[in-house]
Parts: C-alpha cells; sequence; structure tokens
C-alpha cells in the first residue's frame, strides 16, 4: 500500500492487437491483451527495464476499474493506499554496456563509452587520421551508440562499427600554411588519371585527374597527399586553389615563399614546422 508522488514519464508503446500509442501516461492492463495482474506486471517491468529512458519504477494500480500503471523517473512514497503498489526498479542490476560486444573499426575511438548504463547514449568518433563520410574534413564524424538490453551497442546513424572510420583522412598528418608556395625542387610522381590506363608522370596534379574520386576541394587533397604520402621524397604540396581545376605540384622542399592568397603549402608531419 502506497501513495507515490514524483514526475510520470509518458510513454509510446504498441498494443497486444497492434494500436499504436504515443505520449501516454498510463498503461493499461488491456493494453497487454489478455493478461492477467502478472502479465501486466512482466510487460510493465520489460518496459521500464528495456524502452523507458530514465524509469526509476512503476506504480500499480489494482483497485482501477481497468488496472493499470505509470512509469516514474521520481518517487517519493508514503503508505497509504492497499490498492497502489510501488514497484522501484533496482538499480544494481541495470546493465553496463562496457565493452563492445562486435568487433570495432581501429579508426574508431569508443573512449567515451565506458561505464554507460542500459539505454544511455555515448558517442562514438572517428580518430584522427581516419574519416567515416567521405569528405575528409577535420570535424571529427561522430555517432551516438546506445547500450541496447543485450548488452550491445547500436548505432544512431547506421554506422557498422567493424568497418566505421576506415577511410584514411591523409590531411590528418599534414600542416598547412596559407598565402605560401614554395619555388623550385619540384617532384615528379607516377599516378593513373581517372578513367585512364596508363600511368603519368609529372610534378603536377589537377583535381580533374581524379575525377569523381574528388568532388571536393578536401577530397581532391586527400587523394594528393596519399600519392605524397607514398613517396618519401616528397616534403610538401603547393597548392593553387584558383581557376575551373585546381592543382597541386609535389615538392621535394618546403622553404616557404611569400605569394597570394591563392596559394598554400601543405607540408608532410614529417617536414612540418
Amino acid at each position: 500500500g502506497a501513495t507515490v508522488s514524483g514526475s510520470t514519464i509518458a510513454v509510446d508503446f504498441t498494443a497486444a492487437d497492434g494500436t499504436e500509442y504515443t505520449s501516454q501516461n498510463k498503461y493499461l492492463q488491456t493494453h497487454c491483451g489478455d493478461c492477467d495482474e502478472a502479465g501486466l506486471l512482466d510487460v510493465a517491468g520489460e518496459m521500464c527495464w528495456t524502452q523507458v529512458s530514465g524509469c526509476v519504477g512503476f506504480v500499480y494500480f489494482s483497485g482501477a476499474a481497468t488496472p493499470f500503471v505509470m512509469f516514474k523517473s521520481d518517487a517519493t512514497t508514503s503508505e497509504t493506499y492497499t490498492s497502489i503498489v510501488w514497484y522501484q526498479f533496482d538499480q544494481s542490476s541495470l546493465m553496463y554496456c562496457d565493452i563492445f560486444s562486435d568487433a570495432v573499426g581501429g579508426g574508431v575511438d569508443t573512449s567515451a563509452c565506458t561505464g554507460h548504463l542500459l539505454r544511455t547514449e555515448c558517442a562514438v568518433t572517428c580518430l584522427s587520421g581516419y574519416d567515416q563520410d567521405g569528405d575528409y574534413t577535420t570535424n571529427g564524424d561522430t555517432d551516438a551508440a546506445t547500450c541496447a538490453s543485450d548488452g550491445s551497442w547500436v548505432s544512431a546513424s547506421g554506422w557498422t562499427l567493424s568497418s566505421a572510420c576506415s577511410l584514411i583522412d591523409y590531411m590528418a598528418s599534414y600542416t598547412t600554411h596559407q598565402s605560401y608556395k614554395v619555388n623550385g625542387n619540384g617532384l615528379a610522381l607516377y599516378f593513373t588519371k581517372s578513367g585512364a590506363s596508363t600511368s603519368t608522370y609529372s610534378n603536377y596534379y589537377y583535381q580533374s585527374y581524379c575525377g569523381d574520386d574528388c568532388p571536393s576541394e578536401s577530397a581532391f587533397l586527400n587523394v594528393a597527399g596519399e600519392l605524397c604520402s607514398a613517396e618519401d621524397d616528397c616534403a610538401a604540396l603547393t597548392y593553387y586553389s584558383a581557376g575551373d581545376d585546381p592543382y597541386v605540384i609535389f615538392k621535394k622542399v618546403a622553404t616557404l615563399t611569400s605569394a597570394s592568397s591563392e596559394w598554400a603549402v601543405i607540408e608532410k608531419a614529417s617536414t612540418a614546422r
């Protein structure tokens, strides 16, 4: 017997007959079909455990014409009515998702997810040098993972964590100097233009050379950075951003000279100052 005060949680659910309900303060015994009292309490217990965010327990009104439960996010009780029972969720039994049960890609940072409780979210992020969406920007691709009732993590945006963040962000290991360029000491590299069957040997690499793989400036620079990274003698890229077909010039050295704002020098980490 109890009187229970505190915040009631409005819930969304699908009844046994298939009817969908939203923002309901009560879950009636009739919502679970032909279930008896034990069946209603079992359904309510499962909902509080797996579905109702912030649920600390539920109140069972057995004396109503149609018995029902109300879920609570906080509660204060006092002994009064025998037809009202308070079922408090034992927080010590809450499941933790400390470990990802499925494989996680090497480029994924899950450190923010340690010690999270059932139904809580944490942020999984691409580590520096890795990319998820293919834009190769440095904003850090992030997904929200939710600790599910079976102890696994569920991605909010559909990431497959075993293969997430598998794209290499080469620009993460370069330093950009805006409004500079490098005179002389160019370096010719072998590369294959998009759609070509033979390789080209040149110190110039245009955005058009990589076709559909370079829909943006960041994607183009990432491809150019990959080419430079594969060559030990390549120290930097001189990047000219103006014109209809931006290009880079591969360089052996990275001695900076002043230039217009249309130029930039992008240095390898090993040579960046």
